[in-house]
C-alpha cells in the first residue's frame, strides 16, 4: 500500500513542485552558512555528505525525468537532515575505587570540534580571577544560545541525569567555568596550579535544595607534565592523580550519601611543570537529597570521539601561550587591567588605597571564622575531624 501512494505522489506536479522548493531552499540555506565562520561541529558533519550530494547533484541537471529529479532530491535532502545529527556510540562510566571520595571516569567523552570550539569561545573573554593569581585565566563561558556548547552540557547531564533537566529545556543561564594554565618558565614561577579546595558551595545558608555537589571537568588538552587533578585522601588515604587527557571527563562528588559536605574531596589542581592545561568545568547543583544517586554505567557520546587526533604537543593547541588584549604574565602571576571575575574591582586608584596588612588580617579572621564552621557542622555530623 505505502509502495502504491508512493508512486501515485511521483506523478503528482504539486508534490514535486513542493519537494523541489524544499530543496532548493535547504540548498540555498546552505550556502548562506557557507559564507560564515564555523559553527563548529556541525559544520564538521557538514562536510561529511558534501561529497555525496556532489554526486547526486548530476541526476538534477541531466535527467528531464521529474520522478528521477524528485527521487535524487529526496535523496540528497535525507542526507542533508541526517548529516546534522552524528552517529552516536556506549561509553563506559569509570567508578575509581575507595574509600575515599567518590570520583569517577569518561574516556574520549568529546570531540575535536567540540573541544577546540569550547577554546575558541572561551578565550577572547579571559581574565584572572585575582592579580597576580596562580590560577592563571578563565572564562565564565555561556551555554545556551550554541548548540555545540548546549551538547557537550547536556551530554554532560547523561552521567547523572537525575541532577538537572536538560538544557534546552531549562533555558536557564548556565555556564562552562573555562581554565587555561601555563607552565613553569612561561609565567608564574614553578606553574600555575590551584590551591586544595573542596566545590561543595551552599549559596544561601541553610538551603540544602540548591548545593553545589556534584563537579565535572573536561580536559581540553593533555599536559605533558604536573597538571593533575589530585585528590590526596582518595583510595583510602594513598591519594590519587587524574591525569588530564584531551577528551576526557573527571567527575566527582562534594557530599557523602547521607547529603552531608565530604571534607575528603579536597583536591588541587597540582603545579603544571610543562606544556598548557586547558580545561572546561560544569558545576552541579541540586537538593542534597539527591547525593544518595549513581552515576549511569555508560553514557552515548559521538562517534567522532575515536577518532579524535593526539596533539603532538600540547603548546599546539589554539592561542597557545598569547593572552587576550589587557592580560599579562609575570613570574608573580597573571594580571589584567580589566575588571577582574568577581566582586572586586581592580584599578590604580583601588590599589592605592588597599591597606596591605588589614587586608591580610580580615582574610584570616575570615578564613578562621570558615573553619569553626566546618568543625561545627562536622561534629554535628559525627565526623571526626584532626584539624
Amino acid at each position: 500500500m505505502m509502495l502504491l501512494i508512493f508512486l501515485f505522489l511521483l506523478q503528482s506536479d504539486v508534490f514535486f513542485s513542493s519537494l523541489l522548493f524544499f530543496f532548493f531552499f535547504f540548498q540555498a540555506e546552505d550556502g548562506i552558512r557557507d559564507a560564515q565562520e564555523s559553527r563548529g561541529l556541525g559544520d564538521v558533519y557538514k562536510r561529511q555528505y558534501q561529497r555525496r550530494v556532489r554526486e547526486i547533484q548530476p541526476l538534477l541537471t541531466m535527467s528531464s525525468s521529474p520522478s528521477i529529479v524528485m527521487l535524487a532530491a529526496l535523496l540528497a535532502l535525507a542526507l542533508c537532515v541526517s548529516a546534522e545529527e552524528p552517529e552516536m556510540v556506549p561509553r563506559e562510566v569509570q567508578n575509581i575505587p575507595g574509600p575515599g571520595p567518590r570520583l569517577h571516569l569518561v574516556e574520549k567523552f568529546a570531540t575535536d570540534a567540540e573541544m577546540d570550539h569550547i577554546i575558541t569561545q572561551a578565550f577572547p573573554d579571559q581574565k584572572p580571577q585575582d592579580q597576580e593569581t596562580e590560577t592563571g585565566i578563565v572564562t565564565e563561558l555561556n551555554v545556551s544560545g550554541d548548540p555545540v556548547l548546549v551538547g557537550v552540557f547536556d551530554r554532560m547531564r547523561s552521567i547523572l541525569p537525575t541532577l538537572a533537566p536538560k538544557l534546552e529545556e531549562s533555558h536557564s543561564l548556565d555556564t562552562f567555568r573555562v581554565r587555561r594554565y601555563l607552565a613553569d618558565g612561561v609565567g608564574l614561577a614553578g606553574g600555575d596550579y590551584h590551591p586544595p579546595h573542596t566545590d561543595w558551595f551552599v549559596p544561601t545558608k541553610g538551603d540544602l535544595s540548591h548545593v553545589l555537589i556534584v563537579t565535572m571537568i573536561l580536559y581540553l588538552t593533555s599536559p605533558e607534565e604536573g597538571g593533575t587533578t589530585y585528590f590526596k585522601h582518595a583510595i583510602g588515604g594513598k591519594g590519587h592523580h587524574i591525569q588530564p587527557v584531551r577528551g576526557d571527563v573527571a567527575v566527582w562528588w562534594s557530599c557523602h550519601r547521607n547529603g552531608t559536605q565530604d571534607w575528603l574531596s579536597d583536591h588541587s589542581s597540582e603545579p603544571l611543570k610543562k606544556g598548557i592545561k586547558w580545561n572546561a568545568a560544569r558545576f552541579f547543583y541540586a537538593d542534597v537529597k539527591l547525593c544518595a544517586e549513581n552515576v549511569e554505567e555508560s553514557i552515548m557520546v559521538p562517534k567522532a570521539t575515536e577518532f579524535n587526533v593526539a596533539m603532538k604537543s600540547s603548546e599546539d593547541v589554539l592561542f597557545g601561550t598569547s593572552f587576550p588584549e589587557g592580560v599579562s604574565v609575570t613570574e608573580r602571576g597573571t594580571s589584567t587591567t580589566k575588571d577582574i571575575h568577581g566582586s572586586r574591582r581592580y584599578d590604580e586608584e583601588a590599589e592605592e588605597d588597599l591597606d596591605d596588612e588589614d587586608v591580610k588580617i580580615q582574610a584570616k579572621l575570615e578564613r578562621d571564622e570558615l573553619i569553626q564552621e566546618a568543625l561545627a557542622e562536622m561534629a554535628a555530623a559525627g565526623i571526626h575531624s584532626e584539624l
